[in-house]
């Protein structure tokens, strides 16, 4: 006998009602309707239903729980759901917490369906979130051939997901998607407080994406690092950065500061296109020019007149944006040899070649520095000392080993 009951007990019965009803008024952490515990390898409690396999409701408010389920040993699981065609776990709560579990060396829930959800939660709380879970490895590991994980919040203000894991926040593995996400704020939000950690870790072992994200009016993908010298988004191309990408853009790309390339090909910034003579079978590259200065060129070709003379018009904005202007004039083309040279340099944005001979096509080729405002504000320091990680080391390894 344990507590007026013959055990084992099985029993069969066909109502409306529940099979068995238990209510406990007492108070206390240890006041529980059911309280169930299986030995190795088995379940405290184990429920099957056509609707719910187990049902738990609680009146209590905090961090009550309807159904609570705590393992203690290793590798063991607070809650188990397992759905064939529908959701493993689901978890309402209008006020608390819709599931909670707590687990001190294996996962505080783990869910699994073969068709729908893994795991399902909602809330509509502003103050407590639809899934929390704390885990020294992943607090949540999810899988789903659609979905391992997704969570709503109806507030705007609420969390569908909060976990908190000594390795992973949150885990998902799915043939679709490991982990969705879709919130009025932030659809996935992830903070990590190592150093070598990560706020959000995205992995495909196939063709997919790591992390995908989609926005119908804001940035898909936003990133923003709060310490100097980090980046809000690291992208590294793995297997040598010939074959792959670090980052790869379809579409216009729009930077909002400056460009620094530090890597083994800083001094490599090319073009491709497809070759104008092969375009189906081969690229083309071409190399970009680099100086110290901010320095714009402008070229063009002028035909002089009957007096010897033509008159250069630049862009309306020539001066305000440049200074120090260089020149190169280059005659082309004649019967006989002639002469150029700048009669008059440039002012109101115009300058002035002069030819000793009449109708001399001259190729003029003129440069400036930039001085607008910003240029005058952040002007390229040409060299600069390392300092600490980059002293004693070099991007391309054969350049410290030169004498």
């Amino acid at each position: 006998m344990a507590g007026g009951l013959a055990l084992p007990l099985t029993a069969t019965t066909s109502t409306t009602s529940p099979a068995l009803d238990i209510s406990n008024s007492g108070a206390g952490t240890d006041a529980y309707g059911i309280a169930a515990h299986g030995g190795a390898g088995s379940s405290g409690l184990h429920g099957v239903g056509g609707v719910n396999g187990v049902f738990g409701e609680t009146s209590g408010s905090g961090t009550s729980s309807g159904v609570l389920g705590q393992a203690s040993a290793s590798g063991g699981t607070g809650v188990t759901g397992k759905s064939p065609a529908g959701e493993g776990v689901h978890g309402e709560a209008n006020g608390g917490i819709g599931v909670r579990g707590i687990s001190g060396l294996g996962y505080g829930v783990w869910g699994s369906s073969t068709f729908n959800w893994g795991i399902l939660a909602e809330t509509a709380s502003a103050t407590e979130p639809a899934l929390r879970s704390n885990g020294v490895l992943s607090a949540i590991d999810a899988h789903g051939t659609t979905y391992g994980l997704r969570s709503y919040v109806t507030s705007s203000s609420g969390f569908a997901v909060t976990a908190e894991g000594g390795h992973t926040g949150v885990s998902g593995t799915g043939s679709h998607t490991g982990v969705f996400g879709t919130g009025g704020a932030n659809g996935i939000y992830g903070l990590s407080s190592s150093n070598t950690g990560y706020g959000v870790n995205g992995g495909a072992t196939g063709t997919g994406y790591g992390v995908y994200g989609i926005s119908a009016a804001g940035d898909g993908t936003y990133g923003k690092a709060l310490t100097t010298g980090k980046a809000g988004i690291v992208g590294v191309a793995a297997n040598g950065a010939d074959t792959n990408y670090a980052g790869f853009f379809v579409g216009n790309v729009s930077i909002d500061g400056t460009v620094s390339a530090t890597t083994a090909n800083s001094g490599v910034k090319n073009f491709k296109i497809d070759h104008p003579l092969d375009p189906a079978g081969t690229w083309l590259y071409h190399t970009s020019i680099e100086s110290p200065d901010m320095k714009n060129l402008y070229d063009g070709v002028v035909t002089t007149s009957e007096d010897g003379f033509a008159t250069v018009q630049l862009p309306k904005y020539f001066e305000a944006l440049n200074r120090d202007f260089r020149y190169q004039l280059t005659v082309v083309g004649g019967d006989t040899w002639a002469r150029a040279r700048i009669a008059s340099e440039v002012s109101g944005n115009a300058f002035v070649i002069e030819t000793d001979q009449p109708h001399i096509t001259v190729s003029w080729q003129v440069t400036g520095i930039r001085h607008d405002a910003f240029a005058e504000a952040h002007r390229t320091v040409v060299e600069v000392p390392k300092t600490g990680d980059d002293l004693g080391t070099c991007i391309e390894l054969t350049a410290c080993a030169a004498p």
